[in-house]
């Protein structure tokens, strides 16, 4: 699926309000099964615990994640793309992406959910920027900025760090980062809507002479049993 990129400040208005997750199931890919409520129209589910596959498209995998501030990220961009504030919050994903397909493809944005204490649940997108990854921390690299998406040909595997911009203002009014203790990743979906064809850059492809696919799924990953890291 062809990525790109948002601004921050887009990109966190784009948060859904409050959803309460209903009868979530999981079962071990590549089963099908109607696994979350986070569902887009049309699409497919495929469900799992850490990671979640279809065994035709992609397998993703939570590896860990964290919490950080902005001053621990160092982000860089172009002049005129505005930077989130120096105690502004961020969920930080360990993400390894693998194209398990004979097509071509590229990764696009992915969606978090997150939980808050007994019952409190928030959505929101990935925050595309690029960014210098505390040393000693790996993977060392962020979803790339510059050509808006991560191409994956076949069999090939990419491990990256996903960044999400946490919507709860008293975090980011107070910058106290204590206070993500009690907040949780529940859970990670991505919808593959587009595969195969050949890569253009910068998210395009060609469906010619190789055919493009819609394979319309929706791969959901339950994060529960994902260790929560400690850096920076």
């Amino acid at each position: 699926m062809a990525g790109f990129r948002l601004g921050w400040k887009v990109v966190a208005a784009l948060a859904i309000a409050v959803v309460i997750i209903v009868a979530v199931a999981y079962e071990v890919y590549p089963r099908q099964q109607q696994c979350s409520r986070i569902v887009e129209q049309g699409y497919t589910d495929f469900c799992g615990s850490v990671s979640a596959s279809d065994g035709k498209t992609l397998k993703i995998t939570i590896d860990g994640y964290t919490f950080a501030q902005t001053k621990y990220l160092n982000f860089t961009s172009e002049p005129g793309y505005q930077l989130p504030e120096a105690y502004d919050v961020f969920l930080v994903v360990n993400v390894t992406v693998q194209n398990v397909g004979t097509g071509n493809t590229s990764m696009g944005p992915l969606w978090m959910t997150l939980s808050k204490g007994s019952g409190y649940v928030n959505n929101n997108t990935e925050f595309y920027a690029n960014a210098t990854i505390p040393r000693g921390v790996f993977p060392n690299m962020t979803a790339p900025d510059v050509n808006g998406d991560i191409y994956l040909p076949p069999g090939s595997t990419v491990r990256y760090w996903a960044w999400f911009y946490v919507p709860f203002s008293n975090l980011n009014q107070s910058g106290n980062i204590d206070l993500t203790r009690n907040i949780s990743l529940q859970t990670m979906t991505y919808p593959e809507s587009s595969y195969g064809g050949d890569y253009e850059g910068h998210g395009g492809f060609s469906c010619l002479p190789n055919p493009c696919q819609n394979p319309d799924v929706l791969f959901v990953i339950n994060a529960s049993a994902v260790t929560r890291e400690s850096w920076p």
